[in-house]
């Protein structure tokens, strides 16, 4: 009996150890899965940061982007290109050598002089025109020297916006090398005759563009790069008497006369040449006049009593 009994104590006891390790490894599994969000909870923190770094890195660049298209815009702003001229009208005790001080202030700042003229009037007062081109960084050193050669009577100075322009022209220019080039490519590769032809044909317009083209921007970049100004000078007026003194000379009397009689004699002259010239006009006309008021005289009848 005893055996029995012993056999079924460590039969109950192994199924009551068996139980309760099933029961532990079953509490293990069910709290593995709340571990889990705990531990994913513990590296969110670390998780968090790393995304505000990259934020803050992203914003930082895009303060840089803003930085950096800011400066462009400014550089953009400062090389825009502008065309400066101006026409001046100054008043000189003498307008020449006022010129000559202008055309060697020009020469200083490192211009040239283009077109010049200078006129006399009348009573002797003098006009100098001289168009000048200096430096477009040194044009405002050019129009206040002006203020030393006299008094300026008026100023005008205009300036014209030409980047537009210029923009349109470089990008035109550059695109059409580029087609040049491309036809050029082609042209290498080309066998057929009809392909050469028509290549050559294109070639030949597209090489004229970028001539015209070119032409308009040195054109610009001079105009950009010297600025003009046309400025005029003349005498300042002297100061004369409004009624001349008045005298009298029996020489001058005598040759305005002897003056007046050969006019007078030249214009009869004249007229006897008319004559002549017109006689065949004219004299025609006189005989047959003559000629009617003889024969009326000769058929008029006599009146009685009057002499034979």
């Amino acid at each position: 009996m005893r055996n029995p009994l012993r056999l079924l104590t460590v039969i109950v006891l192994g199924l009551g150890l068996y139980g309760c390790r099933q029961a532990t490894d079953e509490t293990e599994a069910a709290s593995a899965p709340a571990e889990a969000p705990m531990a994913m909870e513990m590296a969110a923190p670390g998780a968090d940061g790393a995304m505000m770094k990259q934020a803050a890195a992203r914003g930082a660049e895009a303060d840089v982007a803003v930085a950096s298209g800011l400066d462009a815009l400014a550089q953009s702003s400062a090389q825009r290109q502008i065309i400066r001229s101006g026409v001046v009208t100054i008043e000189a005790a003498d307008a020449r050598k006022a010129a000559q001080t202008l055309t060697e202030t020009v020469t200083k700042l490192g211009g040239f002089i283009g077109n010049s003229s200078e006129d006399v009037n009348e009573l002797g007062g003098r006009t100098v025109t001289i168009e000048a081109r200096v430096p477009a960084a040194r044009y405002d050193e050019l129009m206040r020297s002006l203020d030393k050669l006299g008094t300026v009577l008026s100023r005008n100075v205009n300036a014209q916006d030409v980047t537009e322009e210029y923009v349109d022209v470089e990008a035109k220019l550059r695109n059409l090398k580029r087609t040049e080039a491309r036809l050029l490519d082609h042209l290498s590769r080309s066998g057929k005759l009809s392909d050469t032809l028509l290549v050559e044909r294109e070639l030949t317009r597209v090489r004229e563009q970028v001539e015209q083209y070119e032409g308009r921007m040195r054109y610009l970049k001079h105009n950009v790069a010297f600025s003009s100004a046309s400025v005029t000078i003349r005498d300042r007026a002297r100061k004369e008497p409004l009624v001349p003194p008045e005298s009298y000379s029996t020489g001058q009397v005598a040759s305005s006369a002897v003056r007046a009689l050969v006019d007078f004699g030249r214009s009869i002259w004249t007229m006897v040449v008319w004559f002549a010239v017109w006689s065949p006009v004219w004299l025609p006309g006189l005989l047959f006049l003559l000629y009617l008021s003889r024969r009326t005289r000769r058929r008029k009848p006599h009146q009685p009593g009057s002499a034979p």
